[in-house]
């Protein structure tokens, strides 16, 4: 018994043969110390292959939410060279719902590491709700050459809520930068910030009151309905979908990364 016996299980998840793939998934679904198995996940996930990456991160996923660490181990995989691998930690990242990496994500995004992934942390960061990432994020507002980073991010502080969003969110729109973004994108994030605060939009009416910029710019604005939101951090719908594709994957192979795996 011990790490050794749990690693070969582990290696078996995805052998050719399906009696000694049953064999370790009865192993390891039976296996007494949660923990012990979890970390034993996390220690091979580094080294595995594609298949058992993929279904490693399935099973952190279900099994280490609420676990201290794991995200964080997760995490330092969020440069894999496999585009199916890194699309998959990210996937995970959001699920485990630990706030602990949010503040590594936002270092992350102003890392460069590439349009896709910056969203992909986006994503994280909305499912992670963290008021934390409002003062790092909003200095990306000022990457005007990236404008679906500053569009994700403008509708992700929106969707926090609270006055400090919503300051960055007016300010900034009221700015020249404020171009780059839609309109109709700005105003949904601001309605979302005007609607988590308990004043609503009486403290918004006190906002543009003390500041005549303010004032003027959304003088004849409509805010829009929200009860669903129209957007998200990504630009439409299909944005990963058409990433994949581009990268050679099929919509089913893509559609199979969000869900669990039971291996046969």
């Amino acid at each position: 018994m011990g790490n050794e016996e749990i690693f070969t299980m582990i290696r078996q998840l995805v052998d050719p043969a399906p009696r000694e793939r049953k064999k370790a998934l009865e192993y390891l679904g039976k296996y007494p110390d949660r923990n012990e198995v979890v970390q034993g996940y996390l220690l091979q996930l580094p080294q595995a292959e594609r298949p058992l990456a993929i279904l490693l991160l399935q099973k952190i996923e279900q099994e280490g939410r609420g676990k201290s660490g794991v995200a964080a181990q997760v995490m330092a995989l969020i440069r894999h060279p496999d585009y199916q691998v890194r699309s998959r930690v990210f996937i995970c990242l959001g699920r485990l719902q630990d706030r602990f990496i949010s503040l590594p994500l936002v270092d992350f995004v102003g890392s460069n590491p590439g349009e896709e992934w910056q969203l992909r942390a986006l994503e994280c960061l909305y499912l992670l709700h963290d008021q934390r990432v409002v003062p790092g994020l909003s200095l990306f507002l000022r990457q005007t050459d990236n404008p679906l980073l500053v569009r994700g991010i403008i509708w992700l502080l929106g969707s926090l809520g609270g006055k400090e969003p919503l300051d960055v969110i007016a300010r900034w729109a009221a700015s020249p930068e404020g171009r780059i973004v839609k309109s109709e994108v700005i105003l949904e994030a601001l309605a979302l910030a005007i609607a988590s605060l308990e004043e609503g939009m009486a403290y918004w009416e006190e906002v543009k009151k003390e500041n005549p910029v303010l004032d003027r710019f959304f003088r004849y604005s409509i805010l829009p309905e929200i009860d669903p939101p129209h957007f998200f951090v990504y630009p439409y719908p299909d944005y990963l979908l058409d990433q994949a594709k581009a990268r050679g994957m099929g919509g089913k192979e893509f559609k199979k990364l969000f869900y669990w795996d039971r291996p046969t």
